[in-house]
């Protein structure tokens, strides 16, 4: 759990990074 005080700029990276992951994931499941 990310206490609500860090900088909204690293959630932003955070975010980023995730959705990044996802997007890999995404591309693995429509290659089978």
């Amino acid at each position: 759990m990310v206490p609500h005080q860090k900088p909204s700029e690293l959630r932003g990276q955070h975010d980023l990074h995730l959705l990044c992951h996802l997007q890999q994931h995404w591309q693995l499941y429509h290659l089978f």
